[in-house]
This record gives C-alpha cells, sequence and structure tokens, in this order.
C-alpha cells in the first residue's frame, strides 16, 4: 500500500514538475492558435494549458479532439478550474475528455483529510485515509 501511494506521489511530482515550462512561443507570449500549444516527443503528445502553462499528456482519443478545441474557451475553463482549486491542494493535474460529444477539461485535486482515519487494517495513508481526490469540472471546451 505504501509503495502503491509512494509511485502515485511520484507520478503526480512529475506531472507537476513537468507543467512548470515556459508558456509556447519561447518569450512568453501568448499565441493564438492552438497547435503552438500541442508539442510531440517521439510517441508521445501533449498539450501545453495557455494560462498556466501546465501539460497535459495526450491519449490517442485526446488527439482527435484537438481539433474541436476552442483556444479561448480552454483558457476561460482553466481559469475557472484554478480558481476552484482549494489552498490546501496537495497537487492538482488537468485532463482532456469528451461528454455528450463535447470536448472537455476537468482538474483532478489532492485534498487533504484532517484529522486522517485509520483504516481497519491500521493504515494512516492512502485515499480516504489522509488524502482524497476531487474533481472539478467538466467545462466544455469545443467550439
Amino acid at each position: 500500500m505504501k509503495k502503491a501511494i509512494a509511485w502515485m506521489l511520484a507520478l503526480l511530482l512529475v506531472v507537476l514538475f513537468a507543467g512548470c515550462g515556459k508558456n509556447p512561443g519561447g518569450n512568453g507570449a501568448e499565441s493564438d492558435q492552438l497547435a503552438d500549444y500541442v508539442t510531440r516527443n517521439g510517441d508521445h503528445w501533449f498539450l501545453t494549458l495557455p494560462v498556466s502553462g501546465q501539460r497535459i499528456s495526450l491519449s490517442q482519443s485526446d488527439r482527435r479532439l484537438l481539433e474541436t478545441i476552442d483556444l479561448d474557451l480552454l483558457r476561460a475553463a482553466e481559469e475557472t478550474l484554478l480558481g476552484k482549486i482549494p489552498s490546501n491542494e496537495q497537487g492538482h493535474s488537468f485532463s482532456l475528455g469528451e461528454k455528450d460529444g463535447r470536448s472537455i477539461l476537468f482538474c483532478e485535486v489532492i485534498v487533504p483529510i484532517d484529522p486522517p482515519r485509520v483504516d481497519e487494517d491500521g493504515m494512516t495513508s492512502g485515499c480516504g485515509i489522509d488524502h482524497d481526490h476531487v474533481y472539478l469540472g467538466p467545462v466544455t471546451i469545443s467550439k
């Protein structure tokens, strides 16, 4: 159980630190083209969010959504979700998805449980024990 938690936290840190780069364009300027926010590294595709600069790893099914995304709606959705993240968060990550035929952006946030609970096995850490995963959104980003 502890190894699983350690792996989850390590993965979350990789996702968070991967998003700490500059905005597309290299000079800090915002682009008005969604394509400028999409990068490819071998077989891996990423969407850099225009407000925070965080990167979202894109699956093959996510990549097909790119043609439906409106950049202005993406910016507004990201700002909306960033505004809902609680100040006591322990990490967050964004994801793309599809709902009712529309592209959506949502955010998973890890929030602490204070005081932590003790489960039936005596564990004092883990999902639902010392933290919960809260999902914000979805917010439509389709044209």
